[in-house]
Formats: structure tokens, C-alpha cells, sequence
């Protein structure tokens, strides 16, 4: 299996990132909160997954999110691409000066990956909260 990760590039991968969001029945993440740091996992040449990696300003502190798969994949090929993705984002985060590298997911699948490659768990039962702020809050 031929496998390669490429930086993730608004024109060239968010309309087809959107319909795999909107095959998962998730609303797409709207472009302008993607990371230019996101990593595009191929795998025979067919985009298979991607995830995205954030840099704190001030702190060496980063964040690895919106892990996403191809609606088509099977689950091996999920599970394959998704560890080629993080390993890309976790790579570019390392090479930005970040030393700690926090993620958070509700499926096991996604913690194991995410420890084969060194993550520890940091807190069980955890729900993670987002929050969208308005212009009316600015």
C-alpha cells in the first residue's frame, strides 16, 4: 500500500473534506477555522483522512482536532490514514517549537491511535466544551 500526507490547501481539499463531513452528518467546519497546518492522509493515492493541527501564539502548547475520514474508507483504511494524519500534524506542531500537544477524542479507536504514538491519558470521562463566539460578543 502506497501511503503519503500532504499539507492540507483550502482550494485544493476543503470542498471534498465538506462532503465527508456532511456524509458523517456533521455540519463542515467552516474554512476560515481550519489550520493551514492540517495534514491530508492518502493511501493508493485516494485522500483517505485528514486532521488538523493548532499552535498556541505565545505558549508552546498545540492542539490536534477535526479528525476526519473518508465516508468510502473501511474502517482498516480509517484507522491507517487517520495514524499517517496525526503523525503528519503532530510533525508539523514539533517543528513550530510546541512541546506539549493536548487532543481530545470520544472514541477508543481514536485514543489508541493517538497513545501508539505517545499520548497518555490525561483525564478519563472528560467532555470536551466548545464555545463559537458571536460578533455581538466582540
Amino acid at each position: 500500500m502506497e501511503a503519503k500526507c500532504e499539507l492540507y490547501g483550502y482550494e485544493k481539499h476543503y470542498s471534498m473534506l465538506a462532503a465527508w463531513w456532511r456524509a458523517h452528518r456533521l455540519p463542515p467546519v467552516p474554512r476560515d477555522q481550519l489550520s493551514r497546518l492540517g495534514a491530508v492522509a492518502y493511501l493508493d493515492r485516494v485522500p483517505r483522512a485528514a486532521v488538523w493541527a493548532y499552535k498556541g501564539e505565545d505558549v508552546p502548547l498545540g492542539w490536534l482536532g477535526f479528525a476526519l475520514t473518508n465516508p468510502a474508507n473501511t474502517p482498516r483504511q480509517s484507522a491507517a490514514a487517520l495514524e499517517i494524519a496525526m503523525e503528519a500534524a503532530t510533525y508539523l506542531l514539533a517543528q513550530a517549537g510546541v512541546r506539549i500537544i493536548q487532543s481530545g477524542y470520544g472514541t477508543r479507536g481514536l485514543s489508541n491511535l493517538l497513545e501508539k504514538q505517545g499520548f497518555i491519558c490525561a483525564a478519563e470521562g472528560v467532555r470536551e466544551m466548545i464555545k463559537v463566539v458571536t460578533r455581538e460578543e466582540v
